[in-house]
Formats: structure tokens, C-alpha cells, sequence
């Protein structure tokens, strides 16, 4: 289990902490929040389709990769990390809208888009170097 191993960046920069297994290009939760930044160059690219599917819907990286999704449709998105990872959760993202996700922890981490039942995805991350 992951709990407590993921956090975002946009809430713990300058606070004194130790750096955050886990980092973020947005937000994590409100309504209308936006992917507003890129936290550097994608490792792998994920699309959101019309079609209801992550594209690719399960794949394996190792500690540091950056995941970027991509709403490639025109239908809304959102991204919501199964417990105990429920943290990470990206509300709404439309049409052309991108989010990133640096991994800095191994582990599973399985997701789903809520608005569409069925729309899942699972990013298996293992330790650098392996």
C-alpha cells in the first residue's frame, strides 16, 4: 500500500518539508481547476479519447518518470487515484487540456476517470533502476 506516499507539489512547496515522493503540474481537487504548468518533459503520454479509454491503459515506469495525460477529445475528464492514493485526484480537464505527474514512489497506482464508469487506467512505477 501507498497510503500517505503521494503528494503535490503546488501544496508543500515552502513549507519547510522534506520533498514530496510524488509532484504534480496542477491542482488536485476544486471545480474548473486547470493543468496549469508543465513540471517538465513527459516520460510517457497518456490520452484521454472520446472513445472512454486511457490510451495506453496500463503501463510500467520506473521512479522519476513523468506521466502526461492528454485530453484528446472533446468530452471532459477527470483522473481519480483508487485509495489510498485518492489524494492525487485531478478534477475536471477538457478538451486539449494536459496534466503531468512525476512518480517519485514505487508502487501501483490505479485510476479512473468518474465521470465515465469504465475509464480506467493502472501506472505500475518500480524503483530507478530497475
Amino acid at each position: 500500500m501507498l497510503l500517505g506516499a503521494v503528494a503535490l507539489v503546488t501544496s508543500t512547496a515552502g513549507c519547510g518539508r522534506a520533498a514530496p515522493p510524488f509532484a504534480s503540474s496542477g491542482t488536485s481537487a476544486g471545480a474548473g481547476d486547470v493543468a496549469v504548468a508543465s513540471i517538465g518533459t513527459a516520460t510517457i503520454k497518456v490520452q484521454a479519447t472520446d472513445k472512454l479509454k486511457f490510451v495506453p491503459q496500463t503501463l510500467s515506469v520506473n521512479v522519476g518518470a513523468i506521466v502526461e495525460w492528454d485530453n484528446a477529445g472533446i468530452a471532459p475528464h477527470n483522473i481519480t487515484f483508487d485509495p489510498p492514493n485518492s489524494s492525487l485526484t485531478k478534477t475536471t480537464f477538457n478538451a486539449g487540456e494536459k496534466w503531468q505527474m512525476k512518480f517519485t514512489s514505487a508502487g501501483t497506482y490505479a485510476y479512473t476517470c468518474t465521470i465515465h464508469p469504465g475509464m480506467v487506467g493502472t501506472i505500475t512505477v518500480a524503483p530507478a533502476g530497475s
